[in-house]
């Protein structure tokens, strides 16, 4: 086997086993309800409650994991497979979506 077919064969071992174990967090997870409120004067938190909303899912959320540098074999095999785009900072991010 060439070392280029054990790379692929490793990243993608590495890749999914990641988002594996992500995605087993996330389900352990107990989102906690929340009340979002919008003020009369939305700048004043002691104006007057004109509506609410009851939001039992929680917090909204994104996250992103940046892999650097992203000269390196695995952050090129990320943008190759389109687990990963190049980040703003550099490196690349795989953005965690659900």
């Amino acid at each position: 086997m060439k070392k280029r077919e054990i790379n692929e064969l490793l990243f993608e071992t590495i890749y999914h086993a990641a988002q594996a174990k992500g995605t087993l967090a996330a389900t352990r997870l107990t989102p906690r309800p929340m009340i979002v409120q919008q003020h009369a004067n939305p700048l004043d938190d002691d104006s007057p409650v004109v509506a609410h909303w009851d939001v039992s899912q929680g917090v909204c959320g994104f996250a992103w994991v940046v892999v650097s540098p992203g000269t390196s074999a695995f952050a090129k095999w990320l943008v190759k497979h389109d687990y990963a785009k190049p980040h703003y900072y550099g490196g690349v991010s795989i953005w965690i979506r659900n």
